[in-house]
């Protein structure tokens, strides 16, 4: 009896062995379908960056990631479907960084400098890197305009997390955090345009910098 349970066991493991790696839910890290999707995003990014959207079809974009073109429907419906995950690379890519800022050990004047200066070049990187980042951006706002109110948003929390994180180690002083944060962000805003809508005169870090500089010497008493 011994024997044939043995059997079966072993039967069972070479039957297993067969079958595709199911992801692994207790390590996303080592979870296959994240992987593919994360390479999937990264050249359709790299393409509609270097060719534009229009110019730019699923085939392509699967020999640049190496996988069939029927990979990529496993993932994403269609090109539209791709480019909203291009756009929430880049809002998960504000996320993390702005987490690590947050997370640090710098003064809170320093993080919102930091913080700000951070969103500008990301911005900034975006908006000019590319001949086609107007077609882009026209393109996100048109299947997902709410994303960009998205992204004031967190800006705005965590702007308001750093000027209450000031306010415990007594740096920065006010009566109303909460409104002078929404002032803070409508003025940096300038900044930090879309493609395809940057104001008559083109935003520059040295201006930016001394808007934060004002604002943190108001906070400070200054």
């Amino acid at each position: 009896m011994q024997r044939e349970k043995g059997s079966a066991h072993e039967a069972d493991k070479t039957k297993n062995a067969d079958r595709p790696n199911k992801p692994d839910k207790q390590n996303p890290d080592k979870a296959e379908k994240p992987d593919k999707r994360k390479a999937l995003i990264e050249a359709a990014r790299a393409r509609f960056r270097e060719f534009g959207i229009s110019k730019t079809s699923m085939q392509e974009i699967a020999e640049d990631a190496g996988m069939a073109v029927g990979t990529v429907y496993l993932y994403f419906k269609n090109k539209d479907d791709l480019i909203l995950g291009c756009a929430e690379r880049f809002a998960e890519n504000h996320r993390v960084s702005a987490a690590k800022i947050l997370a640090s050990k710098m003064a809170a004047d320093q993080k919102l400098r930091r913080y700000i200066l951070d969103r500008y070049r990301a911005v900034e990187e975006t908006r000019t890197g590319s001949k086609f980042a107007v077609e882009i951006a026209r393109r996100v706002i048109k299947l997902r305009p709410e994303r960009f109110e998205e992204d004031d948003q967190w800006l705005y929390e965590n702007i308001l997390t750093i000027l209450r994180e000031g306010e415990a180690a007594g740096l920065f002083r006010s009566s109303d955090f909460a409104a002078d944060a929404r002032i803070f962000v409508q003025s940096v805003l300038y900044f930090l345009p879309v493609a395809g809508l940057e104001p008559y005169r083109p935003p520059t870090e040295k201006r930016l910098i001394e808007v934060i500089d004002w604002f943190v010497e108001k906070w400070k008493g200054g």
